[in-house]
């Protein structure tokens, strides 16, 4: 169909979109018959009266005799001068203004990833290429660092639910649970094998008491300290090693811990994905690690208090030396 250009004023040509105003100087308006999947308008030149005698009137008739609930921006932006639109094809139906807001919702309310999994992906390239933890203090691909005490150390210091003594805290990090477990009955060392992790500690726990805690910069399996531990708090450092080294882990923590001493494990991320680190881990893990040693499971409960992100995947253990070793 042809637009009818007798009148200054323009013409209203229809359209599946609604009515597409066209000023009595445009050049053509031209329709690919050939295929449905364009439309496109062609505009050299544009009369400025003829664009704006396009009034609120005219858009409310047009709303009136179509029956349309919005008025495309597309179709307006194609009237500016010496410029060459097209138009995508028709769908079958026209959404109304809500839908295309609920639509608009639903994709802005999508969920986004946490911030820290690109971090994660880049400590796992960084140990699969290096297998350092030092490069990733060094590059700060410190995902597992929460930055602050970990809620459920807090809850066990504030409720005097843990042994006084000697504690030992592996990969601790920044130090931030050494220095919450620190007190005047119990002595914490924090142990690292990285020697950034180590000295930022140090930096940022330097104006603190520091006679009830020391950080040391040691790889756990080959640490010897002079007596044996009351205390030992496991939280992201199990699931840092790689499963093979499990084992290990398990003789190397009955070999720290004193013979009424209590382990601490803070076990996170219970899943079942493959690859890491942090590898996924389970109780049975656990349990086939400590059980060779006499160390049973006295506590097993999901962590309440873990922070938003780790909720539903981190549990509290707690273990300790039974008379006959099963």
């Amino acid at each position: 169909m042809q637009p009818r250009t007798s009148s200054i004023y323009g013409c209203l040509s229809p359209s599946t979109y609604g009515f597409v105003y066209l000023s009595p100087f445009s050049n053509s308006f031209q329709r690919s018959q050939g295929k449905k999947s364009l439309e496109k308008v062609s505009v050299s030149s544009l009369s400025v009266v003829g664009f704006l005698k396009l009034t609120h009137t005219w858009i409310g008739l047009l709303a009136m005799l179509t029956g349309a609930s919005v008025i495309r921006p597309s179709l307006v932006k194609a009237y500016s001068w010496g410029r060459s639109v097209v138009f995508p094809s028709p769908s079958c139906s026209v959404l109304p203004c809500r839908s295309l807001m609920e639509s608009a919702s639903s994709s802005s309310d999508a969920p986004v990833k946490d911030s820290n999994s690109s971090k994660v992906g880049i400590m796992q390239k960084i140990m699969k290429d290096s297998n350092s933890w030092e490069e990733c203090w060094v590059n700060d691909v410190t995902p597992w660092d929460l930055g602050k005490v970990t809620p459920v150390v807090a809850d066990l210091v504030k409720r005097n639910d843990l042994p006084v003594g000697c504690a030992l805290v592996p990969g601790c990090g920044s130090g931030y649970d050494v220095v919450a477990l620190a007190s005047h009955e119990r002595h914490v060392i924090g142990l690292d094998i990285s020697s950034t992790a180590v000295g930022q500690a140090q930096k940022l726990w330097h104006e603190r008491e520091s006679s009830a805690f020391e950080f040391l910069c040691a790889d756990f399996f080959e640490y010897k300290p002079r007596d044996p531990f009351d205390l030992i708090l496991d939280y992201t450092f199990f699931c840092a090693l790689e499963p093979s080294l499990r084992s290990l882990w398990g003789v190397k923590v009955n070999e720290l811990l004193a013979s009424e001493g209590e382990l601490i494990t803070i076990m996170f991320p219970m899943d079942t994905f493959e690859g890491g680190p942090p590898y996924a881990v389970s109780l049975h893990a656990y349990e086939k690690a400590l059980h060779p040693h006499g160390l049973r499971c006295t506590y097993f409960q999901e962590n309440a208090l873990a922070v938003e992100k780790r909720k539903g995947r981190e549990y509290l253990g707690r273990w300790k030396r039974c008379v006959n070793k099963l």
